[in-house]
C-alpha cells in the first residue's frame, strides 16, 4: 500500500481534533455516536466503497482509527498510507455535514475554524509565531509548504483588501473529487482551504467571514471575505 505524507495526515488530524473538541462542547459526549456515526457511512460508502459499515460497526472503527492515527502520526517508525488519507477526510466530512445540518454555517466557522487555529500552532509554527508578517506572506507560506511536501503542485494566494483567494491545484489527494460525495455537492470545504482560513481568522483575530469553497478538478478555489463586527 502506497505511503501517504504523514505531514499531510498530521494536518488533516489538527481539523479532525477540531472538530471532536468543538462538537462534544456543543453537542455533548456521544456527538460521535448519536450525530456523527450516521452520516459518516456516507461518506465512507462515496470515498472507499469496499466499505460498508453497521452504525455500530462504523462508531468502533472511529475510535479505533483515531487512537491508531495519534500512535502513527507522532511515531518515526510508522508510515501511513492513502487509504487513511481517505478515511481521514470521510470522517472530517462527516463532521462537517452534521455541524452544518444542526449547528448551521455559522457555528463552524466560528468555533471550529478557531480550534483548527489553535491546533495548527503545533504544525505549523512558522505561520503563528513570526510578528509583523502580512497575511499574505503567511499564506504564501502555507502553500509553499504545501507544494514542498507535495501535497499540491501548484496554487495563489490573491488578496485585495479584505477579500483573499486562495487556491491549490493538482492536489495528491484529488482522486476523492470523483466520487459521488463531491460530485452531488454534500462537500462544502477543502481541508486545505479550512486551513488557510483559520490563519486568516488567526491573523485578523477574528471569526466573520464569508466563505467559499468550489472545487475543481484537482484541486480546489477557497474565497474569503472578513466582515470585521459581523457575525
Amino acid at each position: 500500500m502506497e505511503t501517504a505524507p504523514k505531514e499531510a495526515i498530521q494536518l488533516y488530524y489538527a481539523i479532525f481534533e477540531a472538530y471532536v473538541d468543538v462538537g462534544t462542547e456543543l453537542l455533548g459526549d456521544n456527538v460521535v455516536e448519536n450525530q456523527i456515526v450516521p452520516r459518516m457511512k456516507y461518506y465512507l460508502g462515496s470515498f472507499l466503497p469496499e466499505m460498508n459499515l453497521s452504525d455500530e460497526e462504523a462508531s468502533d472503527f472511529i475510535q479505533e482509527f483515531k487512537t491508531y492515527l495519534e500512535n502513527a502520526i507522532f511515531s518515526e517508525d510508522k508510515d501511513l498510507s492513502y487509504e487513511d488519507a481517505w478515511k481521514l477526510r470521510a470522517i472530517i466530512f462527516g463532521f462537517e455535514n452534521a455541524f452544518l445540518e444542526i449547528l448551521g454555517e455559522a457555528a463552524l466557522k466560528k468555533y471550529v475554524f478557531q480550534k483548527i487555529a489553535e491546533y495548527l500552532v503545533s504544525y505549523l509554527p512558522e505561520i503563528f509565531s513570526v510578528q509583523g508578517v502580512s497575511l499574505k506572506d503567511k499564506l504564501q507560506s502555507y502553500l509553499d509548504f504545501l507544494k514542498e511536501n507535495k501535497f499540491i503542485k501548484a496554487g495563489k494566494v490573491k488578496e485585495k483588501g479584505k477579500e483573499i483567494q486562495f487556491t491549490s491545484n493538482h492536489c495528491v489527494f484529488a482522486n476523492i473529487h470523483d466520487s459521488i460525495a463531491y460530485k452531488d455537492g454534500k462537500t462544502r470545504f477543502c481541508p486545505w482551504g479550512m486551513i488557510a482560513t483559520a490563519i486568516v481568522f488567526n491573523h485578523f483575530e477574528t471569526n466573520s467571514v464569508r466563505l467559499k469553497t468550489t472545487f475543481t478538478y484537482r484541486g480546489s478555489i477557497t474565497d474569503l471575505n472578513i466582515m470585521e463586527g459581523e457575525e
